[in-house]
């Protein structure tokens, strides 16, 4: 069942990217996870060598150490936010504006 979900993921963001790359001369791409962080590192190997499409930012609301050197091999800001607070959405935004982010995908 993860297969094809991933698989039908894979396929979905792949045809809205698509489209949306004749808009635009790059895109820029958050990645919200929640998990381990799987669906990051394959989305990063996906889009390693893009021409248009870049991961630029990687944010979670836990610590995470796979995703946080997953982050590192692959050039990807890395944010990690814990706590209850409601903070982590302000947070977020900051750090998807001060990236330049152009669309967000979430795993949450």
């Amino acid at each position: 069942l993860t297969s094809l979900l991933s698989l039908y993921f894979s396929f979905l963001l792949f045809s809205v990217l698509s489209t949306n790359c004749l808009r635009f001369s790059s895109i820029s791409l958050a990645i919200f996870i929640s998990g381990k962080g799987t669906n990051a590192l394959n989305l990063s190997h996906h889009f390693k060598n893009h021409d248009q499409i870049k991961i630029a930012l990687i944010f979670s609301t836990r610590s995470n150490e796979f995703i946080e050197k997953v982050a590192a091999d692959f050039d990807i800001n890395y944010v990690q936010h814990e706590g209850a607070s409601l903070n982590w959405k302000e947070v977020a935004f900051n750090e998807c504006e001060s990236n330049k982010i152009d669309y967000i995908i979430s795993t949450f």
